[in-house]
């Protein structure tokens, strides 16, 4: 902890302040510059879209004059035309109406008579129309003088655009003198201000172009999309009310432009505002261009004056994560956590604390179950869900391959055993890692600091003998160190200890099997035995097989245990063959952690081809217990030992709860009926009929069901009578060292 402070108060002296400042003038002097050049930029763009604008503007001013004299004229035609047809003489026919027509220059003439109706016309379709009572016909027949002309419309009844004009006559008739609009557009279209604004975005470094109206509106642009839209800002809505100049700076999608708003006056009168939008994109790389110098420069001072110190800092964080951190987690590593306990012995009179050692269940069976790299996976995983819990009170360390340590101040002894159910309760959800899914079950082992001279070490020991005592009670979340605690571990180690020196250097006398037959309950013959391990420990006298293969789970023996317990029972088998006896199977028991070993099978097949056994006379028991949480995997290795030749059975039958249908997906061959069911016959007949049932199921199944702990002949005749393939227990034979196996079944035969 000292070390890291002072690293930390060098880093901050030499490094990080140094840096910051530097940075800071850095920032300024880019925005600076930047701010500087754009400002530049912007009033010399200003400066030439006015001049730009300026002359568009003019040219949009005899645009919109042009297209005014064009209509001007249209109309004095349109005059002239229709006096003089008003004037003419008398007309009979419609053919006079054509004629004059050519003569004049016009699309059509109708005469309408003082009715409204449509006698004459040099349109066919028009005779015999009446005009409507708001027609431009029927008021001037209405007034009985003058004349109008009325804008381009519809005609209803050709369905062509046209301007017309109408006259009275003096006969008291009226003329309707029109021209179509197709003739007059193509003169329209060269004055037009849409054909202005697409010849002015001829200019590359234009963008778009579009003229709004007086009230705001957008009647002609480029881009189709902003017609009759208006602009949104609100300082330019400002100025073209004031019919003032404007401009800004905006972007076009991603390209940088700017936009000049300027009025478009002919005489004293406004006829709208022009926009134009130019590209800056050159503005952009000289900004981009100048701030890389800027930047550059600066970079190669700073560089400069930092380089040994950031050499320094890169050498010094690596020996600090390297010292204090875990690789694996990210976590404090023990380095951190032995300093952390000093630092809190020193201030036990002042400060209470604990450590708090949090391990997981069954952990070498999810590393046999994934493989080492998932397995560290689940490590990081389940160190970021503990960090969860840290506080002011509280860090979390990683201590060995799936150990915790948090350390905890200022906590009564209920608050440590409610953070330690806490912890527990974060792993209750089942999680996943590359789709498989896993359970960890965390259990916490608590250690309160009392002593100020005691070692770190000494510490953590104690925490991992309460955490061991929790794991090996299923019911319980955490448990606090005592004594007890710790003559019970020293048990454990040195059974531990044993183990490994009978499976270094194997010693019949301490460690050996024991072989209890199996007889069919048909011939009432011994039919094979099941294998069981013993311990007779010159120290501790018998030890029960699930005190030591308990230990030999935990201590990650098991493997090699294993091995040695299957050599020793199929060495046996072989005996029995040479001694006559071939066709007698063997059981053993295998553990979980053997069969998600990847390398079970293997050692398998070798120790079968050492002792020169039958596969087929050998048989392997599993307990009902270990499939529910890894079905896939076991029934993987189980299809591939049947495959093999080798059967085999299901154990304790009745306690885990299976259900028959997942029990027919298994590759099992035998069904072993937990001794609970035994036990209840003839005691309850319920449990009869349950125990017949589970007969029936399983040989509906293709199952040969196996009785353990028969002991009474009523529980024999029972079984007989329901069909039960073999028997085992006690009725017939305790288990027998492996030369009164042999004796027995001599004398059996």
């Amino acid at each position: 902890m000292n070390r890291d402070r002072k690293l930390r108060t060098i880093l901050l002296i030499y490094l990080v302040i140094p840096f910051a400042v530097t940075t800071l003038f850095l920032i300024l002097g880019i925005f600076t510059v930047t701010r500087t050049i754009r400002g530049i930029y912007y009033q010399q763009a200003t400066s030439q879209a006015h001049q730009l604008i300026r002359g568009y503007a003019l040219g949009m001013a005899k645009t919109i004059d042009a297209e005014r004299i064009i209509n001007e004229l249209l109309d004095e035609k349109l005059l002239i035309a229709g006096e003089t047809t008003a004037q003419h003489a008398r007309i009979t026919a419609s053919e006079q109406l054509t004629e004059l027509a050519v003569q004049l220059q016009v699309d059509e003439i109708s005469l309408y008579d003082e009715k409204g109706v449509v006698v004459f016309s040099s349109v066919p379709q028009m005779l015999g129309w009446q005009a409507g009572k708001h027609h431009p016909a029927m008021l001037l027949l209405n007034e009985g003088s003058g004349h109008i002309i009325k804008p381009y419309s519809s005609n209803t009844v050709t369905g062509s655009v046209c301007k017309c004009a109408y006259f009275l006559t003096p006969n008291g008739f009226v003329v309707q003198i029109g021209c179509h609009i197709d003739n007059i557009l193509p003169i329209l279209d060269d004055f037009s201000i849409d054909r202005m604004i697409h010849e002015i975005l001829a200019d590359q470094a234009i963008l778009k172009v579009s003229f709004i109206d007086n009230s705001f509106t957008v009647i002609a642009s480029t881009d189709e999309g902003d017609i009759g839209n208006s602009p949104e800002d609100a300082a330019v809505l400002d100025a073209i009310s004031r019919e003032e100049s404007i401009g800004m700076a905006v972007r076009l999608g991603s390209i940088p432009a700017y936009e000049t708003y300027m009025p478009v006056h002919l005489g004293d009168g406004n006829e709208g505002t022009l926009m134009i939008c130019q590209s800056l994109s050159g503005m952009d790389q000289v900004i981009r261009t100048c701030s890389l110098i800027v930047i550059g420069v600066m970079l190669i001072a700073y560089i400069s004056v930092y380089l040994t110190v950031m050499l320094s800092h890169q050498k010094n964080k690596r020996r600090v994560e390297r010292a204090y951190i875990d690789d694996l987690t990210g976590l404090p590593n023990t380095v951190d956590l032995y300093e952390s306990i000093a630092a809190c012995q020193a201030r036990i009179n002042q400060q209470q604390a604990a450590i708090l050692l949090v391990g997981f269940k069954d952990f070498t069976s999810i590393n046999l179950k994934l493989g080492y790299s998932l397995g560290d996976q689940v490590i990081r995983r389940a160190a970021q869900t503990i960090r969860s819990i840290e506080s002011a009170q509280s860090r979390v360390f990683r201590f060995n391959t799936e150990k915790f340590a948090v350390l905890v101040t200022d906590q009564p002894l209920f608050g440590l055993e409610v953070m330690a159910r806490t912890i527990q309760a974060l792993f209750e959800k089942p999680a996943s890692v590359a789709q498989i899914k896993h359970q960890l079950i965390a259990q916490t082992g608590i250690y309160p600091l009392t002593d100020a001279q005691e070692a770190p070490e000494q510490v953590l020991r104690h925490a991992a003998i309460a955490l061991t005592y929790a794991r090996n009670d299923p019911n319980i979340a955490c448990a606090f160190y005592s004594e007890a605690m710790e003559a019970a571990l020293y048990r454990e180690e040195a059974i531990e200890k044993e183990l490994i020196e009978i499976i270094n250097d194997p010693d019949p006398e301490r460690f050996y099997l024991n072989f209890q037959p199996l007889v069919d309950l048909t011939t009432n013959k011994i039919i094979g035995f099941e294998a069981l391990a013993r311990l007779c420990s010159p120290q501790f006298g018998a030890v029960s097989p699930q005190e030591f293969i308990k230990i030999a789970e935990d201590r990650n023996l098991i493997i090699s245990l294993g091995a040695h317990i299957l050599r020793l029972a199929c060495s046996f088998l072989q005996s029995l063959r040479q001694a006559g006896y071939g066709g007698v199977k063997v059981a053993v028991n295998i553990s979980i952690i053997q069969l998600l070993d990847a390398g079970f099978i293997e050692t398998v097949q070798q120790i079968i081809r050492e002792t020169g056994v039958e596969a087929a006379d050998l048989e392997m028991e599993i307990t009902e217990s270990v499939i529910a949480d890894n079905f896939n995997e076991i029934n993987d290795v189980l299809k591939i030992l049947r495959s093999l030749g080798i059967h085999a059975a299901l154990d304790d039958f009745g306690k885990g709860y299976s259900s028959f249908i997942r029990l027919s997906e298994l590759h099992v061959a035998i069904l072993k009926i937990d001794r609970y069911f035994i036990n209840m016959i003839s005691i309850d007949g319920h449990n009869d009929s349950i125990t017949g049932s589970i007969i029936d199921m399983a040989h509906q199944i293709g199952l040969r069901v196996v009785a353990e702990g028969v002991e009474q002949l009523i529980q024999r005749d029972f079984l007989k009578d329901s069909g039960c393939d073999i028997m085992q227990g006690y009725l017939i034979s305790k288990p027998l060292p492996e030369q009164k196996a042999r004796a027995l079944l001599t004398s059996t035969t």
